[in-house]
This record gives C-alpha cells, structure tokens and sequence, in this order.
C-alpha cells in the first residue's frame, strides 16, 4: 500500500487559491501566501484524504461542512435505535434532497425524522420519552425555545405515573446544579391532577447553561 493510500499526504507544495502559484511548504493551518500576500488556510472536506489550499470564505463554508458531518454521523448512530439504518438513512436523505432542493439544511432533514419517530413511536412510553428528551438537546443545542417539547415530555411522564397508580408526584432537580428558579420548585408535592392541570414543569424561568430545564416528576404515593 502506497503512502496516498494509506492517507498520508506526501506533497511538498500547493497552489494558493488566489493566484495559483506554488506554496512551499505547505501551511499547517494559516498563512500569507509568500506571493499575493493574501491569507491561505489548509483544510481537508469530510469525506477527502487529502487537504487543500482554500480562501477565508471556503475555510468557513468548510468548517460548515464538519459541523453537518458531525451531527449526521451523531445521529445516525441515535437512529439505529430507532431501525434507521445508514442506508436508510442516506435513502430518505436523497430523496429528501430530491424533493426539497440541495440547499436544504441537514438539520431540517434530521428534524424531520426525529417528528416521524415521535408518531411511529406514539403507543411505547419509553421510547417516546426518549425521543422527546433527545428533541429538547436538540433544540438546545440550536438555540431554540425548547420548553413546547419538553412540556410534552413532562406530561407523557405524569400520565404514565398515573397509569402505574401514582395519586401524588414529587418534584426533583439537579440538586446543587438547578437554577435560582428552580429550585423553589425542588420537593414540591402535587396530585397528579394538579400537576397535569397547572404543568408547573418544566419552569419557563429556568436559567440552567444546558438550556432546558431538567426538572422531573417522581412517584410519591
């Protein structure tokens, strides 16, 4: 087996993407091109074994690229819990692309398999519970309001406590690690239908840096 093959990159040189003229040696991660003068930057595309010399504005369309590859290669993986293999997966993807355009956001794609889960999966309490909770870091990690799907969650798990007998639930939170506004509502005791009437969590007001509040209902009696 060959160097190219085994990936390692043997090249001395590159041309800067400006003007095309050789740069020896090649940047590690950013420099001036000795040349134009103008700033090059090597990076490698998901799915390349070998890099390149790229503008400012391709570096970043590239760091975009990563953040894509990463979070599909995540939940990929989550999905497969589900029965979506990666074949599966990449199926739906093209025919998602197909129908939707090639500017589609992945995100919106991964999204929208997480929203059939949740009717797929509708009559088995532990997996959509699952689900919502893996929704609401999703969410989270995007910046968006998550208190609708972890409100879901909340009352799909008081409906099951009531299911199992529970008159009365407890409120828990992260201990030490709650919010000033949440902790007032760590050991409060409800009936499960004054919970499911006022739904006093998740709290609106949580300030946690994970960005949901983690708040959760317990049996009590």
């Amino acid at each position: 087996m060959n160097s190219a093959e085994e990936g390692i990159d043997m090249r001395t040189a590159l041309p800067c993407p400006y003007c095309g003229i050789q740069i020896i040696p090649i940047p590690t991660r950013k420099k001036k091109c000795p040349f134009c003068g103008k700033f090059v930057y090597d990076k490698r595309r998901p799915g390349q074994k070998m890099t390149s010399l790229v503008t400012e504005q391709q570096a970043n369309n590239i760091e975009k690229e990563w953040e894509s590859y990463n979070l599909e290669r995540k939940y990929i993986e989550i999905f497969q819990t589900y029965g979506i293999t990666e074949d599966i997966y990449q199926k739906r993807k093209a025919e998602w692309i197909n129908n939707k355009g090639s500017e589609v956001l992945i995100r919106d794609f991964i999204w929208s398999i997480l929203t059939d889960l949740v009717k797929l999966n509708a009559n088995e309490y532990i997996r959509l519970k699952q689900l919502y909770y893996q929704m609401t870091i999703f969410l989270a990690e995007e910046g968006k309001e998550t208190y609708e799907i972890r409100r879901q969650g909340e009352r799909l798990e008081l409906i099951e406590l009531m299911k199992i007998g529970s008159k009365r639930v407890v409120i828990l939170g992260p201990g030490d690690q709650s919010c000033d506004s949440c902790k007032q509502f760590n050991g409060k005791i409800f009936t499960i239908h004054e919970a499911l009437e006022k739904m006093p969590i998740p709290n609106r007001d949580c300030t946690h840096d994970i960005g949901f509040c983690r708040c959760f209902y317990s049996y009590y009696d």
